[in-house]
């Protein structure tokens, strides 16, 4: 082996050190972002039960509001055929 081929050697393993670094800090910004994007994930998730338990209960008062208006109307029915 010449100093050349010796300069290349070193100068390759330096080449892929620096490669695994920025790969280790890609590695290091991705869990970052994954863990960002769980704890947005579970707030969303939280806010979309919310939203569904307040229709679930909208819909609960409208099923009550028609079941009473159909009562008054069979009693108007009622009062006006007998």
């Amino acid at each position: 082996m010449g100093k050349h081929d010796i300069r290349t050697a070193t100068s390759s393993e330096e080449h892929l050190m620096n490669r695994i670094r920025e790969l280790e800090k890609k590695l290091i910004f991705a869990n970052e972002t994954i863990k960002k994007l769980q704890e947005q994930c579970g707030r969303m998730s939280k806010w979309a039960s919310e939203i569904e338990a307040n229709a679930q209960d909208a819909i609960s008062k409208k099923d009550a509001e028609i079941a009473i208006l159909k009562e008054k109307i069979l009693q108007l029915v009622n009062d006006y055929v007998v």
